[in-house]
């Protein structure tokens, strides 16, 4: 007579992470591997075709599957399990700064720090109010002297989610120069 080799009912489950913060070691959580097996993992893009399983693990924010297979042993035959994880995108924390300028001279152009390299920013400019709601932002940059507001928006890309940043810029009233004029005597 033959005994034959028991199937395995596993079950695994991988808690994601966010963008930049992967664990060294990926340490799913299995359940029903009975015979001790050997366990390989492999990764695919959620919905992906099954041919596109790979060993290596997804470094990219986004939707992803895990694969767990269980090699047989000498009571139970192989199986696999599988489930989804996510890679969240980080958040950012953008700054910019505008230095202000003089009536009648060339506007300053912003800058913004803590942002992605791939990230593309626009600017808004308003009138400094007291009342933040008060506030009416617009592209177009401002001329006259006052104080002003610049908001960066930084976009949203793969592995990072937007943000905005904003500051507080002055232009200063030019200095009048005193224009004299002389006179003939006029006969």
């Amino acid at each position: 007579f033959t005994i034959t080799k028991a199937p395995l009912t596993l079950t695994v489950s991988l808690e994601g992470w966010t963008f930049g913060n992967q664990p060294e070691e990926i340490y799913p959580e299995i359940d029903g591997n009975e015979g001790e097996g050997g366990e390989t993992f492999y990764f695919k893009v959620k919905n992906a075709d099954d041919n596109t399983y790979s060993e290596e693990v997804p470094k990219n924010a986004g939707e992803y599957t895990i694969k767990i297979v269980v090699a047989e042993t000498d009571n139970y035959a192989s199986g696999s399990a599988t489930t989804d994880f996510t890679i969240a995108k980080a958040n950012i924390t953008p700054t910019v700064a505008l230095t202000g300028w003089t009536y009648g001279a060339t506007a300053n152009t912003p800058v913004v720090t803590g942002k992605p390299d791939d990230a593309e920013v626009s600017y808004t400019y308003s009138v400094n109010t007291e009342n933040p709601e008060e506030q009416e932002f617009t592209t177009t940059v401002p001329e006259n002297a006052g104080s002003y507001i610049v908001k960066a928006t930084v976009s949203e890309t793969t592995n990072y989610n937007s943000g905005e940043a904003t500051s507080s810029f002055t232009i200063a009233k030019a200095d009048m120069s005193m224009v004299s004029v002389a006179y003939n005597d006029l006969d």
